[in-house]
C-alpha cells in the first residue's frame, strides 16, 4: 500500500511540473537556435580573420624581403599590409570610442601601430597587430568551443516518455505528452 502511494506521489509531482514544461520546451528550442546561430557567425568571423591575417603576413613578407626591386612599390605593399591587418581593429576602436566614449585596447593598438610606422619601426608595428590578431582568433575559437560544449549539453533531452494510462505504461514521443497526462520517470532515465 505504502509503495503504491509513493509511486502515485512521484507521478503527481512530475505531472504538476509538466505544465510549465511546454513553455520551457519552446524556450529551450529558441535558445538552442540562437546559440547555434552564434556558433555559425563566430565560425565565419574566425575564417575571415584568418584569411585577413594570412594576407597581411604575405604582404609584409613581400615588402620586407624586397621581392619587388622597387622601393616605392615595396612601401605601397607595406602600407597595404598595415591596412589589411589594422582595419578591423581601427573600425572597432572608432565604434567603441563613439559608443562608450572610452579609450579601448583597439584604439591603443591602432595608435601604437601607426606610431611605429611613423618613427620607422615598421616591422615592430606589424608584429604588434599580427600578435593581437592571433590572440583575437584564438579567443574566438575558445568562445566557440565553449558554445559547442554548451550546445551538446542542451541536446540532452528525453527520447521517450512513459505515459501512464490506467494501469498500463506505454512509451510515447515526448511531443505527444499533453498537460494533465501522468508520466512515470523510472530511475536513471532522462
Amino acid at each position: 500500500e505504502h509503495h503504491h502511494d509513493h509511486n502515485h506521489e512521484h507521478e503527481h509531482h512530475h505531472h504538476e511540473h509538466h505544465g510549465c514544461d511546454c513553455h520551457n520546451h519552446y524556450h529551450h528550442n529558441h535558445e538552442e537556435k540562437k546559440h547555434n546561430r552564434k556558433i555559425k557567425e563566430n565560425d565565419k568571423k574566425i575564417k575571415s580573420h584568418t584569411v585577413r591575417l594570412v594576407l597581411g603576413i604575405l604582404l609584409m613578407v613581400i615588402s620586407f624581403m624586397n621581392i619587388i626591386p622597387n622601393e616605392m612599390i615595396n612601401n605601397v605593399v607595406l602600407i597595404l599590409a598595415y591596412v589589411v591587418l589594422l582595419l578591423r581593429t581601427f573600425i572597432n576602436s572608432v565604434k567603441l570610442l563613439f559608443k562608450s566614449k572610452t579609450i579601448n585596447e583597439n584604439l591603443l593598438i591602432t595608435i601604437s601601430c601607426i606610431g611605429a610606422y611613423i618613427v620607422g619601426e615598421r616591422f615592430e608595428g606589424l608584429m604588434v597587430i599580427i600578435l593581437y590578431e592571433i590572440g583575437k582568433i584564438l579567443e574566438e575559437k575558445a568562445v566557440n568551443k565553449s558554445r559547442k560544449s554548451i550546445s551538446k549539453l542542451m541536446d540532452i533531452k528525453p527520447e521517450y516518455a512513459n505515459k501512464k494510462d490506467g494501469e498500463n505504461i506505454e512509451k510515447v514521443d515526448p511531443k505527444q505528452v499533453k498537460i494533465d497526462d501522468i508520466i512515470v520517470v523510472k530511475k536513471g532515465e532522462k
